[in-house]
């Protein structure tokens, strides 16, 4: 596909972005990458500072195809690098479900593109948008991210060097960290890398049902929020380093 085309495709489905990049939605779009070591891939959990890093590399890789996703790790055909970022899964369920509630088809379609969220809630779009006590993102992990962070983080992944490395694993709670932006430089072959400046997480307008929900679920605090349903995904993220090399297992 010539860059063209590719810059076509992504005004369809990625009118958000200040770069070429392409979304890909699925393991089966993904394969039309595969064998060509020239393209970047920004793989997360979704609401987890992945747009942000998306949009920075596109300033730094102007004769590269970048790519985005919420698949898991990719087979060994795929050649090219991947920025694997992720962050506390509690703020992630809180941010889903502000973007669930704010922005029309956001959670049917953000469903739809992670590749570890529950078919049942994908089938039954009103679990997204019309949460009740029971059945909301705070009481239920319809995500999957504990599934995704093990296959990332361990079972899809083996650890290397950063010379031998096709994954750099990022936490977002330490991003803006000296010797993680140094680790991306020395990744990805980017001297001159840098990120935008650090802003606070969160949003303000929340409305009455997730003010409710967050109250009646959060046993932890409004700045570092604790739901159940993510104990097991929020050890893997507390267990994961500031930044780590992988190779696709």
């Amino acid at each position: 596909m010539k860059f063209k085309a590719l810059i076509l495709s992504c005004l369809a489905v990625c009118t958000t972005y200040s770069c070429p990049a392409i979304f890909v939605p699925t393991r089966g779009d993904l394969a039309q990458y595969n064998g060509n070591s020239e393209y970047v891939m920004v793989a997360s959990t979704g609401r987890s500072g992945s747009t942000m890093l998306t949009d920075r590399l596109c300033k730094y890789l102007p004769e590269q195809y970048v790519l985005k996703s919420h698949l898991l790790p990719p087979s060994k055909a795929y050649k090219g690098k991947i920025l694997f970022v992720f962050s506390s899964p509690d703020q992630t369920a809180e941010s889903t479900l502000y973007m669930a509630l704010h922005v029309k088809n956001f959670g049917v379609h953000h469903f739809a593109n992670v590749e570890t969220s529950s078919i049942a809630w994908r089938r039954n779009p009103s679990m997204i948008t019309n949460p009740d006590a029971k059945h909301n993102l705070f009481t239920f992990d319809a995500l999957g991210l504990e599934r995704h962070l093990q296959v990332w983080l361990h079972t899809g992944v083996v650890p290397a060097s950063v010379d031998e490395a096709q994954i750099l694993a990022l936490k977002y709670e330490n991003l803006w960290d000296e010797e993680t932006v140094e680790a991306i430089r020395s990744f990805l072959k980017i001297p001159e890398f840098t990120l935008p400046e650090w802003r606070p997480r969160g949003h303000q307008d929340l409305t009455e049902k997730e003010i409710e929900l967050r109250k009646a679920h959060n046993v932890g605090t409004e700045e570092e929020p604790i739901y159940r349903a993510y104990d097991k995904a929020r050890a893997l993220w507390e267990q994961a380093p500031a930044f780590e090399f992988f190779k696709i297992k």
